[in-house]
């Protein structure tokens, strides 16, 4: 005669009750032989009252209907408190081949909550990364464009220090060694523009600028504090370039003067001439409409004042690493 012990079983079955999963098992005729106090409540909430047979427990939950529609997984149940559950059965045998069915359930509520906040955030960071390549596609065709603007900006100043210089040369004469170095620079000058794609170029040096103006009679006098990185010296540069041949043109002056005010990693830089002041406001040609766009595209502003004397001014916030 087989014995028991009661006190054990009862430890057994208190510790199957407690499970966070819900337990069922079914004999070989389908008769139900184990149900944990989860399990119990689940039945009751899914079907309305408890089975005691296999057939009957898998027609009540067809009838009942999965929550397959609410999370992409079969056998998945929403209980009326908002809760959702899976079912799992499994065939089992014991040690003396008997068959029995087991049937588990288990909470998915929170890895359903983490799934969907995870499409959302998968959905997000697809957005962000359209944003991405939208804003990608921009950047290079802005690129493109500020290079043009580029190459138009530079041959404009060009050629008007080249039709500056000639007048010079054609007024009041010059060596034949000037004549030739002229005419040199005309030939690069063509060849250069005569390209079908500009060039990516580095940012005008002042070195360059100055020589440039010097070609055209105006001395440039800086005083203050010079600008290190490369493209904020091109923004010096441009904008000396731009008054230089004005002061030439325009003004009929030789000598151009820059100061530049550096605080707290702002530049402000005010540009004069000695020569014929405007008699009315300023008007901006080419040549200043591009030397301001070229400033707000780096996140700076331009201002011209034409009383009592003409002053460019132009400011912008130190660009760090450049």
């Amino acid at each position: 005669m087989v014995s028991f012990d009661f006190n054990i079983i009862g430890k057994i079955k208190y510790s199957l009750d407690n499970l966070p999963e819900g337990i069922s098992l079914f004999n070989s005729k389908g008769k139900l032989i184990f149900q944990n106090r989860i399990m119990y409540e689940l039945v009751l909430d899914i079907i309305g009252h408890d089975v005691q047979n296999l057939d009957e427990f898998n027609n009540e939950l067809e009838k009942n209907g999965s929550a397959s529609n609410v999370i992409n997984q079969p056998g998945v149940y929403l209980l009326p408190s908002g809760h959702l559950w899976v079912i799992r059965k499994e065939i089992i045998i014991d040690k003396r081949n008997k068959e029995y069915t087991q049937i588990t359930a288990g909470d998915v509520t929170e890895l359903y909550i983490a799934k969907n906040q995870l499409e959302q955030e998968n959905e997000r960071l697809r957005q962000m990364n359209r944003k991405v390549a939208l804003l990608s596609d921009q950047i290079k065709k802005t690129v493109r464009e500020e290079e043009t603007l580029a190459m138009k900006v530079r041959m404009h100043d060009d050629m008007g220090r080249f039709l500056i210089s000639a007048k010079k040369t054609y007024f009041e004469g010059a060596k034949k060694e000037e004549i030739e170095s002229q005419i040199d620079e005309w030939r690069t000058a063509v060849e250069y523009y005569s390209r079908a794609t500009p060039e990516r170029k580095r940012p005008e040096g002042l070195k360059e600028v100055i020589e440039a103006a010097e070609k055209i009679g105006v001395e440039i006098e800086i005083d203050g504090v010079i600008p290190q990185s490369e493209i904020e010296i091109g923004y010096l540069a441009a904008a000396i370039r731009e008054c230089a041949t004005n002061c030439a043109n325009h003004a009929k002056g030789d000598r151009l003067f820059v100061s530049i005010d550096y605080t707290d990693g702002n530049y402000c830089v005010k540009i004069h001439n000695n020569g014929q002041q405007p008699i009315s406001s300023v008007r901006e040609g080419g040549g200043m409409m591009r030397l301001r766009q070229t400033i707000n595209a780096g996140g700076g502003r331009m201002s011209i004042r034409a009383f009592p004397k003409f002053l460019l001014q132009i400011e912008w916030r130190e660009k760090d690493g450049e």
